[in-house]
Parts: structure tokens; sequence; C-alpha cells
């Protein structure tokens, strides 16, 4: 994940095998606006980290998102990461269960939290569900939702809306035309579904992203 920070370069995170604590880590890097690189930061424990969406914050540090089997409650869970505009870690908080559980993506919300989408086998109706997690500003658990059915579904974006709610879009298996179809979950600013709509054909739809 590549976005524009607040002066005007660029900030990635990834992961990587080649450096850090772990056999994954977060990696990030801050390159200037022709793509020259200025800094990067390794962020991990003794096992994987993999990190999957950064976001600029109103202080011109960054808030990170991704899995994490180094701390948490179990086999994997979201590691939401924030650090100043040097890439020094402020705070660093997971959230999950005793399955796996990971955050594709994060976004700044409008009251200064953030919110995660991504995926949890722990928590929901079926063998992974989409996974929302609404924090504050300081990383504090404001309320978590599962959205899905009895197969597999996922959510690789969140945007929030201008009425201050949010729509998710990612792939389901349990509803739809097919083997799997593009899935759009609506709701409100506490995360309660408004509409929901699959989009595909018989067989392999998967939704990455959304613009509003």
């Amino acid at each position: 994940s590549t976005k524009l920070a607040a002066d005007g370069n660029y900030i990635s995170l990834g992961y990587t095998s080649g450096v850090g604590f772990g056999s994954f880590d977060f990696l990030l890097i801050y390159s200037d606006r022709d793509g020259n690189y200025l800094w990067s930061m390794v962020y991990g424990g003794s096992n994987t980290e993999l990190g999957y969406a950064v976001e600029a914050t109103s202080d011109g540090g960054f808030i990170l998102a991704g899995a994490t089997q180094s701390y948490g409650a179990g086999g994997a869970d979201v590691l939401l990461v924030k650090v100043d505009q040097t890439g020094q870690v402020s705070w660093a908080k997971t959230f999950g269960g005793s399955g796996w559980d990971e955050g594709f993506d994060v976004a700044v919300t409008e009251d200064g939290g953030f919110i995660v989408a991504g995926r949890s086998n722990s928590f929901g109706a079926g063998d992974g569900d989409i996974y929302a997690v609404k924090t504050t500003a300081s990383g504090e658990l404001s309320w978590t939702k599962t959205y899905g059915g009895s197969g597999n579904e996922d959510a690789q974006q969140v945007v929030q809306t201008a009425d201050g709610g949010y729509i998710f879009v990612g792939h389901t298996v349990s509803f739809g035309a097919g083997n799997s179809d593009i899935y759009l979950v609506k709701t409100n600013a506490s995360g309660d579904i408004e509409w929901t709509k699959t989009m595909g054909g018989a067989n392999f739809e998967n939704g990455n992203t959304i613009a509003l």
C-alpha cells in the first residue's frame, strides 16, 4: 500500500523477511515525490507480521494496519500501529480472537479515530467474515462487527460515507450468483448494516477498491 503524505512525499507499507525481528515484519518506506528513498522502519515481533495498509494522519504521522502472529489472542490478530512523522511508534494495538484475524485496510474517520476492514474466522457466522474494528484516536476499541454468512467473506477496503457511516468492499462466497462475488456492505456510523449488495456471475469475482 502506498499513499501520499501531508508533505507531498510518499509512504509505503509492506512486509519483509530480509531484515527485522521475525520471519516477516512490517516494512514502512518513506520516499520523496521522485521516488527516492528517504528512510525506512521495520516493526514486529519474533513471529510473523504482515503489513497491508497505511494512511496519513492529521498530526503528520501514519497509521499502519495488518496482521500479527507475535502478539494478541490467537493464531493471528489485527495489528494497528500509530507512528509519528519519523516512523517512531506512538502506540500499537491488537484485535481478534483465538482464530485468524487480519486487517487489510485502514481509514481515518471524521472523529479522528480509525476504522479497520479485514477478515475474521474467530468471530461471525462462517469460515471467515468481514471484520470491522472501530477505534478512537488513541487506538482504544470503540466497537467491532462482522458481516457475512456460512462461507467465506472479507473486506479489502473501507471508506467513510458522507452520512458518517461506512461502506466495505470485498468478496462473498455465502451470497450471490457464483463461486465468489463482489460484496458491498453499507453500515451506519455504529457499524449496523443498512444494506448489502452482491455483483457477479457464475465464476469468480472479488472487489478490491471503491471510490465515492
